[in-house]
């Protein structure tokens, strides 16, 4: 993959109906590498091309000139069938008076002019026998101006189409002669080639393809060595990006973000990477020494392995799962939303639903073990299950190089149903019941749909505890996920969004790398009223998260080790430990030069750092986070030295003590440890930090110590 940094982000042409007919922006010209294969081959399609249209509009013109002789025949028939029929009624009329002069003339009572006067009727008894065909060409004259008139238009048109052809002609003509001194514009489709610019803002991840490249049209951009760079105009499919950019009315601002490019062979450089080139059926791949020979290669052609529904009692144990496809994707561009929800077009997968092709798919599954089980290699999910699910637990598992959510249970509400006051949990049909997810090592997900590693919507008695986390886009753990207040019809606690959850003892490091605004363990969800105080129903505690270098390393901006988010509510927050591992203020000239960063590069990671909040409680208007209480938590790392700082550093003074215009909330933090630095960590911040995390991949002292993430 290629990855550059939009500096001027999307410029979009729309029509008068505000549709996007063209996009395009600007991207280093050497990140698209050597596109000479690309640019050759389109200037081959387009000699092919317009040599092909160039012989399509010869025929077309022969064939419009064929028609116009027709219609010309057809019209001088029709002229000389109206001069014969006029000539016979003419002679018709000329030749009955005379012979009616002649019979006056001669009707007299001599022997001779009987004999004349008989002849005379027997000519015109002969000449009345031809009248009716007189008669029919009276009553045939106006269906005959009739036909007239409609072999005139078909010739009319006959001879336009011939000019019209005549132009196409001349057009193709001169697109022929100058297909060979075409610019480096790739005019060609490119999707054709699959390229695809891959495209993270906020919480959301869009996939284009591009359509051209001109090379002619470019900005310079100072590079961070001082350097100038040319950035070249890349053209991408504007229906894709018309979807993206305003499927959420807000629209999004798109300067500034990451953006990726895939499938270009100039990107081949490592092994086990692969470029497909679908429009001569070649596959690129970059292999070892020794070539391909011994090498077992396959693709897969299944999008799921195991689809359930209805199910009770089904126990995964000690198996492998590789090799499932996703290429609708690819084909197709997609659009996600937050937490990897479909928010518009791309593949079959209904419009506000989840991404769910995976290893394992379940609608409504009861007692499911998933235990000591590898997951690699999977272009999305894992595991995927919708619906009511009770009693589960997925535990000792692999999870590594997941394209999407490693565990997703639940949706965001209720397919199928229309009622969503109240909330989504529906006993019966949406929601899960005693689940647990323990002691995985979850390494390198969402590279492809940036998503939540654990994502559990409705939970009542829940236990996510002793996992390790690393390397993912967006949020690591993230529970809830209904952002309306329990509706007060209901008796409290009778409809939920999160009852009994337990987070705990789990270590998260190198989080958020591409996405913004979400946060290490994430919780987005509603309980209860701000009246029902003081019951705390769910817990996060003794949790290890860890702010790295690679945090928030594609965006800038917002980031949160724990976020209460949506109007959370009823969780009490105790003992974490979360640590500041970024380009810190703490770090001397000499630490910069260790790292090879420069010092420009370390004061743009503080400001991210000077954005984000170790631990967050949603205070927008209708959103405000309540019945919260923050103990006993460790923060590590921090900058400021003063106790009032501190709390503002660490919390944005969003509590209620410090909220005059929403008193009331229930929001209580006491008992937080700061410490200025990572040099002189308190042995009960060690105790947790070495304590969390699955078997074989628990926190690191040496790492913290050493700030080397």
């Amino acid at each position: 993959d290629g990855k550059a940094r939009l500096y001027t982000g999307f410029a979009v042409e729309q029509d008068a109906s505000y549709s996007i007919t063209k996009c395009k922006l600007y991207m280093p010209e050497a990140m698209l590498g050597d596109l000479t294969p690309y640019i050759e081959a389109a200037k081959e399609e387009r000699r092919l091309t317009t040599a092909q249209k160039l012989e399509e509009a010869k025929t077309a013109l022969e064939a419009a000139v064929l028609r116009a002789e027709e219609a010309q025949a057809k019209y001088e028939v029709l002229a000389a069938v109206e001069e014969a029929l006029a000539s016979l009624r003419s002679h018709s009329t000329t030749f009955n008076a005379t012979l009616d002069a002649m019979i006056l003339e001669n009707s007299g009572e001599g022997e001779t002019e009987k004999a004349i006067l008989a002849s005379l009727y027997a000519v015109k008894a002969l000449l009345d026998s031809y009248t009716p065909l007189g008669a029919v060409a009276e009553v045939q004259k106006a269906a005959y101006a009739e036909t007239t008139a409609f072999v005139k238009g078909e010739l009319s048109q006959a001879k336009t189409g011939v000019a019209n052809a005549q132009k196409t002609l001349d057009d193709a003509q001169a697109a022929f002669d100058t297909a060979s001194d075409e610019s480096r514009w790739i005019r060609t489709a490119l999707t054709d080639y699959r390229m695809e610019l891959h495209h993270n803002c906020y919480w959301n991840f869009n996939a284009m393809h591009i359509t051209g490249i001109d090379y002619d049209d470019f900005v310079e951009v100072i590079g961070k060595d001082g350097s100038i760079e040319k950035h070249v105009a890349v053209y991408v499919n504007s229906k894709e990006y018309d979807s993206f950019q305003n499927h959420d009315s807000t629209g999004y601002k798109t300067s500034g973000r990451a953006v990726f490019l895939r499938n270009v062979l100039e990107y081949l450089d490592e092994e086990g990477e692969y470029h497909y080139d679908e429009r001569s059926g070649k596959l690129y791949y970059y292999t070892a020494e020794g070539g391909v020979s011994g090498l077992d290669m396959s693709y897969p052609t299944l999008d799921r392995m195991f689809i359930m529904k209805d199910v009770e009692k089904v126990t995964f144990e000690g198996v492998s799962f590789t090799g499932l496809d996703d290429y609708a994707f690819s084909e197709n561009g997609m659009l996600m939303g937050m937490g990897g929800m479909v928010a518009g077009k791309g593949s079959n997968i209904t419009n506000g639903s989840f991404a769910d092709r995976c290893a394992i798919y379940v609608h409504n599954g009861k007692d499911i073990t998933v235990k000591n089980c590898d997951f690699y290699s999977l272009p999305c999910e894992a595991v995927h299950a919708l619906g009511w699910n009770v009693r589960w637990n997925i535990e000792n598992c692999s999870f590594e190089n997941i394209g999407g959510t490693a565990i997703r249970i639940g949706a965001h509400r209720a397919i199928g149903i229309s009622d969503m006051t109240g909330g989504s949990w529906f006993e019966g049909i949406n929601g899960a019941r005693d689940i647990t997810i323990k002691n995985n090592n979850f390494d390198t997900t969402g590279y492809f749909i940036p998503a939540p590693v654990v994502l559990v919507t409705k939970a009542d008695n829940m236990l996510i505890s002793y996992n390790s986390i690393r390397m993912c886009p967006s949020a690591g753990i993230s529970v809830g996920w209904d952002f309306d207040y329990v509706h007060d019809s209901f008796n409290f606690g009778e409809r939920f969004n999160s009852r009994n959850v337990e987070i705990s003892y789990n270590y998260i490091t190198d989080w958020m790398t591409e996405c913004y605004d979400q946060a290490a363990i994430y919780l987005p969800q509603q309980n209860s009223y701000i009246e029902d105080t003081n019951y705390y129903m769910n817990a996060v505690h003794h949790n290890t998260v860890i702010f790295s270098k690679k945090t928030l390393d594609g965006q800038g901006g917002l980031s949160m080790g724990i976020y209460f988010d949506i109007s959370a509510s009823n969780w009490h927050c105790f003992a974490n430990v979360i640590a500041e591992q970024s380009y810190g203020a703490h770090e001397s000239e000499t630490d910069y030069e260790t790292y090879g960063v420069t010092k420009e590069e370390a004061l743009l990671k503080q400001k991210r750092r000077s954005n984000s909040h170790y631990i967050y409680l949603q205070h927008i208007d209708t959103q405000e986070s309540h019945n919260i209480l923050v103990e006993g938590n460790y923060i590590l790392n921090v900058r400021n030295t003063e106790a009032k700082a501190q709390h503002k550093e660490v919390y944005r003074s969003y509590f209620s003590k410090d909220l005059k215009d929403a008193p009331g909330r229930n929001l209580v933090e006491r008992g937080t440890v700061y410490v200025v630095g990572v040099r002189r960590i308190p042995a009960a911040a060690e105790e947790i930090i070495t304590a969390c995390g699955a078997e074989g991949y628990k926190g690191e002292m040496s790492l913290i110590y050493s700030n080397t993430y």
